[in-house]
């Protein structure tokens, strides 16, 4: 199955991220942007469960970080709990103020209302 093209964003100075959330080892899900990305970023949870990681890089690379190479041109960092709990209060404020994205929705944000 080809991978469905997406418009460009109008918007020159913002690049968007297709999002993956990983939910349990193996199982994630997809949050795409509604506009063409270039970036990646994967967020789960660490293996000693203490916090949650995140790693950013460009599409197609995300998931094969190796922390042992500089060059791999992506960026991995953790939150631990307190700044996920101050995370999540950020975004839920941001989240009313923002304008309705462009482009179609996605299959996660419509099973999530």
């Amino acid at each position: 199955m080809k991978p469905k093209k997406r418009p460009q964003s109008p918007f020159k100075d913002e690049r968007s991220a297709d999002v993956t959330l990983w939910i349990a080892d193996g199982a994630a899900v997809d949050a795409d942007a509604r506009v063409a990305a270039d970036i990646e970023v994967s967020i789960g949870r660490t293996n000693s469960r203490r916090g949650v990681g995140f790693i950013v890089g460009s599409a197609g690379d995300c998931h094969s970080l190796n922390p042992a190479r500089r060059d791999n041109g992506q960026t991995s960092f953790v939150l631990d709990r307190d700044q996920v709990a101050e995370l999540i209060r950020y975004l839920r404020v941001q989240l009313g103020r923002l304008k309705r994205p462009l482009g179609r929705k996605t299959i996660l944000s419509c099973l999530l209302g």
